[in-house]
Order: C-alpha cells, then sequence, then structure tokens
C-alpha cells in the first residue's frame, strides 16, 4: 500500500499540473510514510518542469511566429495600398468621389489637369452642378441614377474649366451607399476633346476631298465647251461684229467677260482648300467659295482671253 499510493499520488497531481499543492502535501505525506513519497516527489518535480519548459518553448515559438506573420501581413497591406495610391494619384483619367449636392470629396492630380485647374483646393471650392457642368441638368440626370441601379456608362457630358473654355469629357462610374452614410458618387472622367475635335477634321477632311473630286469633274466638263465658245468667238463672231445689230453685238460682246467669269468659277473650285460655309436660309448654308479657294494663284484678268484660252485644257478628258 504504501508503494502504490504515492504513485497513484504523482500520476493524479500530473495530470492537472498543479504543483503548489503537491510539494506541501509530499512533504506531509513523506513524514507520514516514509522514503517512497521523496522519490515520487523527485519525479513529480522533474516532470513538471519538463512540462513547464516545454510549454514556455512552445509559448515562445508561437509568439514568435504570430509577430512574424504579423508583420508579413502589414507589409503585404502597406504595399497593396501604396500600388492602389499610386495607381489613382498617377492615372491619366480624373478619379473623384462627389456627394449629391455636386461637392468633390476627394480627387486626383489628372482631374485638375483637365479641369486646368492650379491647385486642388481651387478644384474642391468647384461644384460639380453650379460650376462644372454647363447643363446643371446633366448632373441632376447622373444623380437620379442612384434610385436604380446606380452605374454610369460612357456618358459625355460639357464641362466648364478654370479657365473659361469647355471640354468634352465621359464619365464612367457608380452611386455607392456604405452603410447609414449618404450615397456619394464614385467617377472616372476622361477628357475627349482631342479626340472629338480629331474626328471633326477627319470628318472636315473627308468632305472637302468630295469637293475636291466635284471640282475637278466640273473642270473636265466646263473647259472644254468654254474654250469652243471663246474661241468661236475670236475666230467667227468678232471679225463680223459690225454686221450684227448693236443689240446683238453688245451681247456679242460680253461673251468674253462672261467666259472669263465662268473659268474664275471653275478657277476656284479647283483651288478649294478648306470649307467655308454661309447661311443661305434657315437651317441651309452654302460653300463660300471665295472663302474656300487658296488665293496664293492669281486669277486670269477678266479682259485677257488669250490667258482663259492657254489655260483652257489644263484639265480636259
Amino acid at each position: 500500500m504504501n508503494a502504490v499510493l504515492p504513485m497513484q499520488f504523482a500520476r493524479r497531481q500530473l495530470a492537472g499540473f498543479n504543483a503548489g499543492p503537491v510539494l506541501t502535501q509530499a512533504i506531509q505525506d513523506t513524514a507520514r510514510y516514509g522514503s517512497g513519497w521523496l522519490v515520487a516527489l523527485t519525479v513529480l518535480g522533474t516532470a513538471v518542469l519538463l512540462i513547464l519548459l516545454l510549454r514556455t518553448y512552445t509559448s515562445q515559438r508561437s509568439a514568435a511566429k504570430l509577430e512574424r506573420l504579423v508583420q508579413e501581413r502589414t507589409r503585404q497591406l502597406e504595399e497593396s495600398t501604396e500600388q492602389v495610391r499610386s495607381l489613382v494619384h498617377n492615372a491619366v483619367v480624373g478619379i473623384f468621389r462627389a456627394t449629391e449636392d455636386g461637392r468633390i470629396v476627394t480627387t486626383n492630380p489628372a482631374l485638375a489637369n483637365i479641369l486646368c485647374c492650379s491647385q486642388e483646393d481651387e478644384l474642391r471650392s468647384r461644384n460639380l452642378r453650379n460650376d462644372i457642368f454647363v447643363d446643371p441638368a446633366a448632373w441632376d440626370e447622373l444623380r437620379a441614377l442612384k434610385d436604380t441601379d446606380g452605374w454610369i456608362e460612357g456618358v459625355e457630358s460639357k464641362w466648364m474649366r478654370c479657365d473659361g473654355e469647355t471640354a468634352t469629357v465621359r464619365l464612367s462610374g457608380r452611386w455607392v451607399k456604405r452603410g447609414d452614410a449618404e450615397p456619394v458618387c464614385e467617377l472616372i472622367v476622361e477628357d475627349i476633346t482631342a479626340l472629338l475635335n480629331a474626328r471633326v477634321a477627319e470628318i472636315e477632311a473627308e468632305r472637302l476631298r468630295g469637293v475636291q473630286k466635284l471640282a475637278i469633274a466640273v473642270a473636265h466638263e466646263f473647259n472644254n465647251p468654254l474654250s469652243i465658245l471663246l474661241g468661236t468667238y475670236q475666230l467667227y463672231l468678232e471679225p463680223n461684229l459690225q454686221s450684227f445689230d448693236p443689240d446683238v453685238q453688245a451681247r456679242l460682246n460680253r461673251m468674253p467677260e462672261t467666259v472669263s467669269r465662268m473659268r474664275d468659277l471653275v478657277n476656284r473650285l479647283l483651288r478649294i482648300s478648306r470649307l467655308r460655309e454661309d447661311e443661305y436660309l434657315h437651317g441651309v448654308s452654302y460653300l463660300n467659295l471665295v472663302q474656300s479657294a487658296d488665293d496664293n494663284e492669281e486669277l486670269a484678268p477678266v479682259d485677257d482671253p488669250e490667258a482663259l484660252l492657254s489655260g483652257a485644257g489644263e484639265v480636259t478628258g
């Protein structure tokens, strides 16, 4: 019995790792039961010490591992935040957040460049609806989208820049509501003024090529008949003008001038280098040949039929 009790006591106390009461009880029982308890006490103390050391080592390793994990996650979060910040800050398109009343909350430098504002503070002092949108109703239409799906896709609008000029922009984004906060509009702005100007220039160039082709066709069809009319007048009519009535003579004498004016028209058509239009009637315009033609070359004098004849065959079939 004396040999069994110490071992049962040791197992019981080791199971709970309760070292204080174990030592007190062991000292009391040693005096009562003899040296067997001293052996059990030694074994128990050694086991408790090893367990405590193991626990301390394991805790330190876990704490070190946890600290390294926290540091790594913190570093990744900082890198991710910096990448997002750099992406927004260095973007060539404007990125901003605005409230329902048109107040700009956050923005990037590109938006200030689009609006030609010298500083972001100057930009933040401007209201989208009242100061930036040329037509305030355009912002009202965007604001109404928050009551639907909230998405804004490729909406083109006219903006007033800080220098007083207008710019055409394309807007994309959405309305966002987080918790109990008021909804905000997160938008990406692209300045398409240069793109639209290039498209207009391309259309104008295509129109000019069409007019120039028409001018060549007109010159081709007109020059030969005009040359024939002027040649007939000089060879047959002019030497025999005295045989006609005075009224007929006056009409025939206007033939060279009329041919010259028609040749002048054909020459101007051939020298069209730009399209300048004037309003003819309400909603109808016509091509102003004087302003559209390149006047670097002088037109043939009206009273010089020989010059007209010499140029009659320039565009012939």
